[in-house]
């Protein structure tokens, strides 16, 4: 009825937000560590080591450097981390209707929530990547702002070029999302099973 699919809407809501609030801390924490990493990975002659690796780009860019696509990077991943979250719990409902997803449900909510969140949000991750290793185009300019840097790719490259690297993404992404929900499933199912979280509460689909 119209309050089941209601509370269905706000499980799978609250399941994304918990996901989101969670990610805006990690990626303060993260996104000088994958600057770093994106610059070591296409360093000539070798990678430098990340402490040498950080001083050079605060010596030459400045400590903004490490943070340039925090905001891109968040743009990114607050909705995927929305979209996994709430895609899992509306597939999971979807593919157990009863209310007792078995193993394979899990897997193919996980996967299905993370083609589709990584689909998504490509673009953001073309942008995002570009600025972590300071990249240019076409007219020299470094890309700097989320949506200029968005138009600037489709104009001069073309609107295909923000869907570089979708299908690794989405691949990669959608592994991930097997066993990262299947195994969150799994460990919650056992512990509540042995009574360490107490009684667990009836779920309502």
């Amino acid at each position: 009825g119209g309050a089941s699919a209601t509370a269905e809407s706000a499980q799978a809501l609250a399941a994304g937000g918990a996901v989101a609030l969670g990610t805006i801390a990690h990626d303060l924490i993260m996104t000088p560590m994958d600057v770093c990493k994106q610059r070591m990975q296409l360093s000539a002659g070798g990678s430098p080591g990340v402490y040498a690796c950080a001083c050079t780009i605060l010596q030459q860019e400045g400590a903004r450097a490490f943070w340039l696509s925090y905001p891109t990077t968040l743009l990114m991943n607050l909705p995927y981390a929305l979209l996994m979250g709430s895609a899992n719990e509306r597939l999971r409902q979807l593919f157990a209707p009863d209310g007792d997803p078995s193993m394979g449900a899990y897997f193919a909510a996980g996967a299905g929530a993370g083609a589709l969140a990584g689909g998504l949000t490509n673009p953001l991750d073309v942008v995002k990547t570009r600025m972590m290793l300071g990249s240019k185009s076409a007219s020299g300019e470094l890309y700097s702002g989320t949506l200029s840097s968005l138009r600037t790719i489709a104009a001069e490259e073309g609107a295909a070029a923000l869907l570089k690297g979708i299908g690794p993404r989405v691949g990669w992404i959608s592994i991930g999302g097997i066993f990262f929900f299947g195994a969150y499933e799994k460990a919650s199912s056992l512990l509540w099973a042995s009574g360490a979280w107490g009684k667990r509460p009836e779920m309502q689909y």
